[in-house]
């Protein structure tokens, strides 16, 4: 794992024109159900509301939590771990809780898009690039 991480790593540093992080954030994998809990808990959503991540990252903890049925042997899967380790840098870069959340969403959006155009996953690409321009609304200073 550590060198799919490491690899990774320096995509995402690479993409975004940064110095990779000092150290690699710690990987959990955990079922897909209480992955999904974690991130809905507190949201009084509807079940049919409810997101199902693939992974999260965890600024505090500098931990990635993915689903057990995500596949790290395909670069779909893998481009979920990027999207996590993209958030990792974020903040390694000097991103706090009070950055806009749909900024950084968006950029790990386009990331991971661009990995993916790259291994030839145009669709999955072209999805994740149109989360990101969703997301990508915060008022600019």
């Amino acid at each position: 794992m550590s060198h799919i991480l490491a690899i990774l790593l320096a995509y995402a540093a690479s993409a975004l024109g940064v110095e990779p992080a000092s150290e690699l954030p710690s990987v959990e994998v955990l079922p897909k159900a209480e992955l999904a809990a974690e991130l809905n808990a507190g949201a009084n959503a509807a079940a049919d509301d409810a997101l199902e991540p693939a992974a999260l990252y965890d600024p505090l903890a500098n931990r990635i939590r993915i689903s057990d049925d995500l596949d790290l042997e395909s670069p779909v899967g893998r481009s979920y771990l990027l999207h996590e380790l993209v958030h990792h840098l974020q903040f390694a870069h000097g991103q706090d809780a009070d950055s806009c959340v749909g900024r950084l969403e968006a950029e790990a959006y386009r990331v991971q898009a661009r990995y993916l155009r790259e291994h030839d996953f145009q669709e999955e690409a072209n999805r994740q690039m149109i989360l990101g321009l969703l997301l990508d609304g915060c008022e600019r200073r």
